[in-house]
C-alpha cells in the first residue's frame, strides 16, 4: 500500500498499487470490507470524499507527467475533470463549506507549483501564491477563510498560511 489516508465517518480512502497501478480504494472501518473505486493504468492519488461522501476528488496522471483533478460519482461511476487546463493540477482539497477546491498548479512553462482555488464546478479559478518556491499540500482552516500549505524553500520545508481572500503568506 502506498499513499495518503483520507477518512469520513465510516470509510477510509487510500491509494494502493495492489492492482499494479496506483488506484483509489476505500475500506469500511467496521467490517474491514475493501472496495476498489478506480481502475486506471495511470497514477491516481490524494483522494478525499466530497458531496456527502457520494463523490471523491483526486488527481490523476493524464499526459506524460501532467496531472488533472478528477471528480468521480461513487453511485454512477461517472468521472469529470474539473477546471482542466494545460497546466499540471494536483493535490486537491475541498473547503469546509464544499464550495471550493484548493490545489497546486504548475504552468506549462515549467515554473514551480503555486496554490490556486476554484469552485467545485471548475469556474472561478484564481491564484493565491506566486513565486519561485514550490507550494503544495493545502489544507483548509476549519472556518474556510484560510489555507495552510507547505512551501518548499532552499532552507527546507515550512508551513505557511494564506487568507482565502489572498494577500501575503504568514508562517
Amino acid at each position: 500500500m502506498a499513499g495518503e489516508l483520507f477518512t469520513e465517518r465510516r470509510r477510509i480512502l487510500f491509494n494502493s498499487t495492489r492492482s499494479g497501478a496506483s488506484d483509489i480504494y476505500e475500506v469500511d472501518r467496521a467490517s474491514g470490507a475493501l472496495r476498489q473505486l478506480t481502475s486506471d493504468p495511470r497514477y491516481e492519488a490524494h483522494a478525499s470524499y466530497f458531496d456527502g461522501a457520494r463523490k471523491i476528488i483526486f488527481h490523476r496522471q493524464t499526459r506524460g507527467e501532467n496531472y488533472d483533478i478528477v471528480v468521480r460519482d461513487l453511485r454512477t461511476g461517472q468521472e469529470r475533470v474539473v477546471g482542466a487546463t494545460a497546466a499540471e493540477e494536483a493535490y486537491p482539497a475541498i473547503s469546509p463549506d464544499r464550495r471550493w477546491i484548493a490545489f497546486s498548479a504548475v504552468p506549462v512553462s515549467g515554473a514551480q507549483p503555486n496554490l490556486y482555488v476554484m469552485r467545485t464546478d471548475g469556474t472561478g479559478r484564481r491564484r493565491l501564491t506566486e513565486g519561485a518556491s514550490k507550494d503544495a499540500y493545502a489544507t483548509w482552516a476549519s472556518d474556510g477563510r484560510a489555507l495552510y500549505f507547505v512551501r518548499f524553500e532552499a532552507s527546507g520545508s515550512k508551513v505557511y498560511r494564506i487568507a482565502m481572500a489572498g494577500g501575503s503568506c504568514a508562517r
